[in-house]
């Protein structure tokens, strides 16, 4: 008999807004597969509980308390491993984002090695990472990718020349991320920052009105490419141009790629009026080439074992 699959969200402190869009999509290739899913806040006794990694000593007890119980859970990694943490890539004390914040780091990479060695399976959302994360962990940890599912889109675009912001940036605004955008100052462009935080609805409505959307790295020496923001942008029919990361998944096939300098490129493809038939172009290509229950079929049909 299969088990329902639970996508839990309870270990996110803010309502789960980051993983959202992640627990959404896996949630809905479930269910195109006809498997037993939902999404919960809460552990699941009776269930294969997922959740994405990141547990704080609270959530590491419980977690360790709901497995002596007999629960079930698997974790999907999401961070980058540095050394002896996650994402400790700079010691700028200028970065007051999360990703200055190395206590913060520690202490997740702490929690996680102590509750994955509970885990059924690990899964990462980077191939690449998934390898280092086998490596370190001394067990396999399997690659688990982004895709497209029917009724992810929720963004309900404006008329082309209704849309009245030129460029959109959300995520955390790091020291090298501002340096970036700050380029744009001397230009007449219509720029928005949103923060990472920014509600789900809020988002959806500044991307209906945005013509060019940036993936900017949290740093020069940063290579991995944001796959969430990638499928979110890509599954809305939204224009994305990303710098150059050397470690990608294949899911930055379907964004436009700054071969230069990000800033000039999306000034060209503004000039252009180019992004509309692009992210069309994108989504169509998305659709049918990396269906999410096609693509992880045999994946995620094991999570109901």
């Amino acid at each position: 008999m299969k088990k329902k699959i639970c996508w839990v969200y309870g270990n996110h402190w803010n309502f789960g807004i980051v993983v959202a869009d992640t627990l959404r999509m896996f949630h809905s290739a479930c269910l195109e597969l006809g498997l037993n899913s939902s999404i919960e806040k809460e552990l699941s006794p009776n269930a294969h509980n997922i959740l994405l990694e990141n547990f704080n000593h609270d959530y590491r007890k419980k977690l360790e308390a709901f497995s002596q119980e007999g629960g079930e859970f698997s974790i999907i990694a999401t961070e980058l491993l540095n050394e002896d943490s996650f994402n400790n890539t700079s010691n700028n004390t200028n970065d007051n984002t999360q990703y200055g914040k190395n206590d913060y780091w520690l202490e997740r990479f702490d929690n996680f090695l102590k509750v994955e060695r509970l885990a059924k399976s690990v899964f990462h959302l980077n191939p690449s990472q998934a390898l280092l994360f086998s490596k370190l962990l001394k067990r396999k940890v399997t690659f688990i990718p982004h895709g497209y599912v029917d009724g992810f889109s929720s963004v309900r675009h404006r008329n082309s020349t209704d849309k009245d912001i030129d460029i959109l940036f959300t995520g955390s605004l790091t020291p090298y991320r501002e340096s970036i955008i700050n380029q744009l100052s001397p230009t007449k462009c219509n720029v928005y920052i949103a923060d990472v935080l920014t509600a789900s609805f809020h988002r959806d409505d500044l991307v209906a009105r945005a013509k060019v959307c940036l993936n900017i790295k949290q740093d020069a020496d940063w290579n991995v490419f944001s796959n969430s923001r990638g499928h979110y942008h890509i599954s809305n029919q939204s224009f994305l141009l990303t710098e150059e990361c050397s470690d990608a998944c294949p899911i930055i096939n379907y964004v436009e790629i700054a071969q230069i300098d990000i800033i000039q490129e999306a000034l060209n493809t503004l000039e252009t009026n180019s992004w509309l038939e692009k992210s069309y172009n994108s989504l169509q290509a998305f659709k049918e080439e990396q269906r999410l229950s096609l693509i992880a079929q045999e994946l995620l049909i094991n999570l109901s074992l």
